[in-house]
């Protein structure tokens, strides 16, 4: 394990371990196959483009999570991605909007062609990918949607919170560990990216 980058961000629990169910029940509505734009989604997608940057058209590895997106949750999300070792510029961000425009989403998410999706809290893990089951048995476990792997995990406010931050921030720091693996990245050496 990283330690040294793990400490940059998070602070050093035990890992809490998670047993993931044998079977999941999935809904998994096909998207749409007209466009299906969404004055909310848009909405959102915009205030994150706003704190964070645009998103690339492709990209290998996408993020989806719920807004409202503030200067702390972006920037906590920015240096969880950093550590990764993922500039801005290699991935596509996608916020929920106060909707259930779920056809406007999948369109959106699928349409970046990822390799990797990471929902980011339960509210995007529910919405995205309709998988009906406990979102403490589903983070951290890779399942996959619309033949994409992906994987759910804390959302960056849920790192915040005083009570449960160092716990949390680990979880969320072996889940996108996780993730770097199966896009066959290595993390970067501590300092580099400083």
């Amino acid at each position: 394990m990283r330690s040294d980058t793990l400490r940059r961000w998070s602070g050093a629990l035990p890992l809490h371990s998670l047993v993931m169910a044998k079977s999941v029940a999935r809904r998994e509505p096909e998207p749409s196959r007209e466009s299906s734009s969404c004055p909310a989604c848009e909405v959102a997608d915009q205030e994150l483009s706003a704190a964070l940057g645009a998103s690339p058209a492709r990209a290998d590895l996408v993020f989806v999570g719920s807004g409202p997106w503030n200067a702390e949750t972006s920037r906590l999300l920015v240096r969880m991605t950093e550590a990764m070792g993922f500039a801005r510029a290699e991935m596509a961000l996608f916020s929920i909007g106060a909707c259930a425009c779920v056809a406007s989403l999948q369109e959106r998410v699928l349409g970046a062609q990822p390799k990797v999706i990471v929902t980011l809290g339960e509210l995007a893990t529910q919405r995205l990918s309709g998988v009906d089951h406990p979102f403490a048995q589903l983070r951290g476990h890779f399942q996959e949607w619309h033949g994409v792997q992906w994987m759910a995990t804390l959302h960056p406010q849920d790192l915040l919170d005083p009570v449960s931050q160092k716990a949390a921030k680990r979880l969320a720091w072996e889940d996108l560990k996780r993730v770097s693996s199966a896009l066959g990245r290595a993390l970067p050496q501590a300092g580099a990216s400083s």
